[in-house]
């Protein structure tokens, strides 16, 4: 379930944090991406700052792939933007194929696309 603080900056999060994934016995290499939101167009633009982080794990009794665990970030739209990443943590989306979603440029919403192939190890706009 999303949770969002109506605040300014926005701050929305859903599913695990990696401390938390780390805690379970049925989650395994759990890793934490940052991604940095000034690193975003749209976010430039808005004269705000924000962050984004994705956490991901393999859960072995699924599959061999890597996961989407949580989504955590503190942006102007974040309650808009956790939308999606419920989607991606409730279906247990692979990250490869949460990654390859197209966000549009330049939007916030771009912001999640980014941190998601910065997860999966293909940055655009970071390292």
């Amino acid at each position: 379930v999303p949770s969002v603080v109506f605040s300014s900056p926005e701050a929305a999060s859903v599913g695990m944090t990696a401390e938390a994934a780390r805690r379970r016995d049925d989650v395994t290499d759990v890793e934490e991406s940052i991604y940095p939101m000034m690193a975003n167009a749209r976010m430039l633009m808005s004269g705000s700052a924000g962050s984004l982080s994705i956490v991901s794990g393999i859960r072995p009794q699924e599959s061999s792939e890597r996961i989407v665990l949580g989504v955590h970030m503190a942006s102007p739209l974040a309650g808009d933007l956790i939308a999606e990443a419920q989607q991606l943590v409730g279906q247990h989306s692979p990250l490869h194929r949460a990654s390859a979603l197209i966000h549009p440029h330049p939007t916030m919403s771009e912001t999640l696309g980014e941190a998601l192939l910065k997860a999966d190890g293909r940055p655009l706009h970071t390292r």
